[in-house]
């Protein structure tokens, strides 16, 4: 992973997505360089932040770290399954199953999701910023125009399913792994 070509590619896909998309459409990047290169250390960012804010709460540390952990699973967790749900649906919309296109659809919209969360996790009194993760949706409709041109009367869609399976498994992970959080927060829990 470099850092700059991380911070390059974040500051393009948000600033103008248009032509970034244009761009990541010419490259060969493999799931896995997509996970290694962007999604990993974007959620990897929103842990870490998420630990120092629970820390500087004086939370406990064992607590802390199985909140941040927590918070890795889900994040990482909801981007691996909704983009393997997306692609099995890409039938049902007469596109090519591709498994790449897809994962750089999914991890590629989402950098303003993560972003939104690395720093709303700083502060608690940032939450309100969270409104910023709703530009995923923009990038991901522009991303889906570029990846499927031919896609145009079934676009929208294809944009709100993908988008509620996002979400909703964002949702069912933290709806999932929830009871760790409340024995993590408990007070009882593990000391060091």
């Amino acid at each position: 992973m470099d850092l700059n070509i991380l911070i390059n590619r974040v500051k393009k896909i948000v600033l103008s997505p248009q032509k970034e998309w244009i761009t990541i459409k010419d490259e060969n990047s493999t799931v896995r360089d997509l996970i290694m290169d962007y999604a990993g250390p974007l959620i990897t960012l929103g842990s870490i932040t998420l630990f120092l804010r629970n820390l500087s709460l004086e939370y406990s540390l064992a607590g802390t770290l199985m909140t941040a952990m927590i918070y890795f699973i889900s994040m990482f967790g909801s981007m691996y399954l909704s983009a393997l749900i997306i692609v099995e649906m890409c039938d049902s919309f007469g596109i090519e199953k591709n498994k790449t296109k897809i994962f750089t659809l999914v991890i590629y919209s989402s950098i303003a999701f993560y972003l939104a969360q690395v720093v709303v996790n700083l502060h608690n009194q940032l939450s309100l910023l969270t409104v910023f993760s709703l530009y995923t949706v923009y990038l991901y409709w522009i991303g889906v125009g570029v990846y499927f041109e031919g896609l145009s009367k079934r676009k929208m869609g294809f944009v709100v399913i993908s988008v509620f399976i996002i979400y909703i498994s964002f949702l069912l992970l933290q709806y999932i792994l929830s009871p760790l959080l409340i024995i993590a927060n408990n007070p009882n829990f593990i000391q060091f």
